[in-house]
């Protein structure tokens, strides 16, 4: 009997040997946007702690998820739909610029007002990429 294994989200692997690379994942990471120009510059870090909220297009839960200590965060087996993902960041810490750079693998995705990114479709084979730049709040 052949069994295969689950896709392991965010390793650019077909774990799962159908032929596709990283299918029904959305996530990336989040990291410390040390200047706070909305872009993943060289040595910025990731952060741990932002906890990542997958939601359907009309609002409702989906899955949770909670940054590793390299920023890393990742939703797996999300099925065809319609979705966003709202950040809570961690404490003492705010989203920087959404949509900064002209390289979306590289700028945050998650609008500094609403704490969420734009709603995306997915078609179920495909992986979706949100990244998220928070700097220290020196005010909380």
């Amino acid at each position: 009997m052949l069994f295969r294994s689950a896709e392991t989200c965010g390793d650019g692997l077909d774990n799962d040997c159908d032929g596709q690379v990283d299918e029904n994942c959305v996530g990336d990471r989040v990291w410390l946007d040390r200047n706070g120009n909305g872009v993943q510059d060289a040595g910025e870090v990731g952060l741990g702690g932002a906890t990542m909220i997958l939601r359907t297009s009309s609002g409702a839960v989906v899955a949770v998820a909670v940054s590793a200590a390299t920023g890393d965060y990742w939703f797996s087996g999300v099925p065809a739909g319609s979705y966003y993902v709202e950040v809570i960041p961690p404490f003492m810490y705010v989203l920087t610029v959404a949509n900064a750079g002209g390289n979306d693998s590289l700028d945050s995705d998650f609008d500094d007002e609403t704490y969420a990114s734009s709603i995306f479709t997915t078609t179920g084979a495909t992986f979706s990429t949100l990244d998220g730049g928070f700097y220290l709040n020196a005010g909380s």
